[in-house]
């Protein structure tokens, strides 16, 4: 049983009490960014000719910090399943990790940052051949407009942060086409 208090915006179960608002975010539209993009076309003709990336390969991104609530390991789990269940996208599909360093001090960070690393390795080395990598694995921060850049490049944007309620990732990705 639990006590709610509208007037406060307050819930009250076992003797702990939690207030609870609202918090609404949004992001700039038009973003100003947008005014100084290429087209789509030239976004994707130069983040294929950066990382070598052939025309009919489909992109798909996630870009955020490199911090163990973005799922990040989760990603490259999922795109492991999808190989082995769906081998015919092996060499089809190129998965784009922008993850900026974060908290880089911390050991649990760095630890993170190591995994990833071997991971996407190790995916490379198992489903990659003649100059395709499955997995690409940038540990760098970017500026908003390479960020508006890469997915305007990009065909798919993956978001699965695990414990992140405010995530502007997925608007930015529809608002940047």
């Amino acid at each position: 049983e639990s006590r709610i208090e509208r007037e406060d915006s307050a819930i009250t179960f076992g003797g702990q009490t939690s207030l609870v608002h609202a918090y609404p975010i949004s992001i700039e539209w038009p973003p100003a960014q947008l005014e100084t993009q290429p087209p789509v076309e030239e976004c994707r003709a130069a983040l294929r000719e950066r990382y070598g990336l052939a025309q009919d390969v489909r992109l798909c991104v996630g870009v955020e910090r490199l911090d163990y609530t973005k799922g990040i390991l989760d990603r490259f789990q999922a795109l492991e399943q999808l190989f082995e269940r769906y081998p015919e996208w092996i060499g089809k599909l190129t998965f784009l990790q922008v993850a900026a360093p974060s908290r880089g001090t911390l050991p649990a960070y760095r630890q993170l940052h190591d995994e990833c690393l071997r991971y996407a390795e190790e995916l490379n080395r198992r489903y990659g051949h003649d100059g395709y990598r499955p997995v690409l694995m940038v540990a760098e921060h970017h500026s908003q407009d390479q960020v508006y850049q890469i997915y305007r490049a990009a065909d798919i944007c993956m978001v699965t942060s695990l414990h992140d309620g405010m995530n502007l990732v997925a608007k930015e990705f529809v608002a940047s086409r």
